[in-house]
C-alpha cells in the first residue's frame, strides 16, 4: 500500500500554477521570439531592403547648401529647422553631396534587381 506524505500533497498542489507559469513563460518566449524574428528575418535580404529604404527615405531632402554657424568649439546649422533633423540626416549631410548621390544610386539598383 502506497500512503501519501505531506511533500506529496504540496507537489500535487502546486502542480497546476507550476503549469500556468510554465505556460506564461511559453508565450512570452514565443513573443520575444516572434518579435526578434519581425526584426531580423530568416532571410537577411528583407532586413537588407528596409534598411536601404530607410536610408533612402532619410537621405532624400538633405539639403547640401545649409549654411552652418559657430557655436562655441561646434559648428550649427543656421537654420534650426536642420538643427532638429536625424543625427543620420547630419551625417548625411557631412558625408557631402557625392557620396549620398553614390549612395543612393547603388541602394536604388539593388532594390529594383531584388
Amino acid at each position: 500500500m502506497i500512503t501519501r506524505t505531506a511533500g506529496d500533497r504540496n507537489a500535487a498542489a502546486c502542480t497546476p500554477t507550476l503549469e500556468l507559469q510554465r505556460a506564461g513563460e511559453q508565450e512570452a518566449h514565443q513573443k520575444r521570439l516572434e518579435a526578434h524574428e519581425r526584426r531580423f528575418p530568416p532571410n537577411p535580404k528583407t532586413v537588407i531592403a528596409r534598411r536601404l529604404q530607410e536610408f533612402l527615405n532619410l537621405s532624400k531632402d538633405v539639403d547640401f547648401d545649409a549654411k552652418l554657424v559657430a557655436a562655441g568649439s561646434k559648428m550649427r546649422f543656421a537654420d534650426p529647422r536642420y538643427e532638429e533633423k536625424s543625427p543620420e540626416g547630419k551625417l548625411y549631410y557631412r558625408a557631402g553631396r557625392d557620396v549620398v548621390a553614390a549612395a543612393r544610386e547603388v541602394s536604388q539598383a539593388w532594390l529594383k534587381v531584388r
